[in-house]
Formats: structure tokens, C-alpha cells, sequence
């Protein structure tokens, strides 16, 4: 057989994110010498299990195989219905308060850079634990105050303004992309620093941050169509009700055309308004750990 990945990657459009072609990547590499099959799939998302990968993950990495497949001309061995599937349980739903994001905040303060600016990036936008691992040097523009977000899950690609509370925080850190399992360490630290430990800190990690700035881009007047392009998921993931209730252009009689939904740029601003943390960060030097 040609080579698996090769024949994939000379077939993608361009503009496919990062993330898409790192999980085509690893799992060609597993794949070796095996043949493209039903059974290798089984076997990938039986191994990604093992090591802890989450149900969503698994439903996306399955995504990405059928993709392979079809780039290669393999016929996809499975029906509708057959991969792999996200269950209420598996669903978390756990969001944290103010008052912990301000600890979080506060405790950084006798922590490294890195603690600083990955938190400040997840405080401010809510990414995703492997979207703040693959933001590299490259991903800034600092002369126009931009960062470039990677998104994960087939969600969209795009730049955030970068708040002036959290710019020196993020100018003092050397990105570089650094695994999961490192990321996930760096919370950790943060939750003991912020005395979050035992029973009052369980199952807190990066997530629930995304969690928390949904709920309080709504609670600040956000419409969900605007709090849904802010935190760039994929339209799929509106439902068709939401999506007919909310157009992005209006057009009325006099022959105006009105954008419903806020740009970017003016997006950014009126999210950032609604983080009552935000202004935190302005107290926190940038050479204050130890």
C-alpha cells in the first residue's frame, strides 16, 4: 500500500488545522505495517483509551480516520452509529467561581512565567488544555496585539485581540508547544498554590474555566450566537433552531443589509468586558515569582 499519510496529507485542502494533521500523524505511526482496516481502527482507539484519552477526543480521532481512509481509497468499515459515542457521564459540566479564577489568578503571582501566561490565555478565551500546548512564538502579532488560536474540534481558526491586562504576561513566556500531560501538570501546581486541594478541588482542570467564561459571557448579555463565535466552535454544534433564530445579516425594506452578529474585533471587546478577572491581572507583576 502507498504510503498512508503521505496519500492523506497531498489530498487536504488547505487552511486544515494543526490538530487535524497531528492526529492523522500519530496515528499513521502506529499504523506502521499494519493493513488499514477495521481492525486497526478498533485497536487505535482501544490504545488512546489506555492512555487516558477522553470520549470527545476518541469521537474526533474517529473523525479523522474515516478521512484517512476515504483519501486512500479504502472503504470506511463502519455504519452510521458505530464510533465511538459521548454519554452524559462522560460530559463534564464543571464550571469554577469567581472567587477560585481570582485565587488562581493571585496565586500565579509566586509562580513562573509559564504558569502566568498559560492561565492568563485560558482565563481570558477558555482554550483548550492541547490548544494552549501547540501556541508557539508564531502565533503572536504583537505589533497588532494578536494571538493566533488553534482551535481543536473541527471549530474555527482565529485571531483574539490580546488585552492590554494580560499582554505583558504573555510577552514574558518563550512559547514553544509542550505535550498535554505537561500542561495538565502546570493546573495542578496552580490549584495546590490556590489552596485547592481535597474535595474542594476535584476534577477542576482547564476545562472548567471554558465552562465558566461561557457562563459568564451569557449572564453578560452575549447573545449565544456571539458567545458561540467567541469561544469558536463549529456551527454544527448549533442547533438548527438557534441557527434559523439567529441570521447574521438582516435585510430590510430601504434595501439596507445590517450584520446582526459583532465582528471580531468588536466581539473581543465586549467579551473581555464581561470578565470580572480580567482586571486582576493588571495587579500581578510580571517578575513576581520567586
Amino acid at each position: 500500500m502507498p504510503d498512508v499519510l503521505e496519500t492523506y496529507l497531498s489530498k487536504l485542502k488547505p487552511g486544515v488545522s494543526r490538530s487535524i494533521i497531528g492526529h492523522a500523524r500519530a496515528f499513521c505511526a502506529w499504523l506502521g505495517d499494519r493493513e488499514l482496516d477495521r481492525e486497526a481502527v478498533e485497536a487505535w482507539l482501544q490504545y488512546r483509551a489506555r492512555r487516558h484519552c477522553k470520549p470527545g477526543t476518541l469521537k474526533f480521532n474517529f473523525g479523522v480516520l474515516k478521512r484517512i481512509f476515504e483519501a486512500n481509497g479504502v472503504p470506511w468499515p463502519f455504519n452510521k452509529g458505530e464510533g465511538p459515542t459521548i454519554s452524559e457521564r462522560d460530559e463534564s459540566r464543571l464550571a469554577l467561581g469567581e472567587d477560585v479564577i481570582t485565587a488562581l489568578i493571585r496565586a500565579s503571582a509566586s509562580m513562573t512565567d509559564r504558569h502566568r501566561a498559560f492561565l492568563a490565555v485560558s482565563t481570558t478565551y477558555g482554550i483548550r488544555r492541547v490548544e494552549i500546548g501547540e501556541i508557539g512564538d508564531e502565533d503572536f502579532e504583537w505589533e497588532s496585539g494578536l494571538i493566533y488560536v488553534e482551535t481543536h474540534k473541527g471549530g474555527r481558526q482565529r485571531y483574539h485581540l490580546i488585552p492590554d491586562e494580560i499582554l505583558p504576561h504573555l510577552r514574558a513566556y518563550r512559547w514553544r508547544r509542550i505535550s498535554p500531560a505537561s500542561i495538565s501538570k502546570v493546573f495542578a501546581e496552580l490549584k495546590a498554590a490556590a489552596g485547592l486541594l481535597g474535595p474542594s478541588g476535584k476534577g477542576a482542570a482547564w476545562h472548567a474555566i471554558r465552562h465558566t467564561i461561557t457562563q459568564t459571557l451569557m449572564r453578560g448579555g452575549l447573545n449565544s450566537v456571539d458567545a458561540h463565535n467567541f469561544m469558536r466552535w463549529k456551527a454544527s454544534t448549533r442547533d438548527i433552531a438557534e441557527r434559523y433564530a439567529s441570521p447574521t445579516t438582516v435585510i430590510h425594506l430601504d434595501g439596507k443589509r445590517v450584520e446582526a452578529g459583532a465582528s471580531d474585533v468588536d466581539l473581543d471587546k465586549i467579551a473581555f468586558s464581561t470578565l470580572p478577572w480580567l482586571a486582576i491581572w493588571k495587579e500581578i507583576p510580571v517578575d513576581s515569582n520567586v
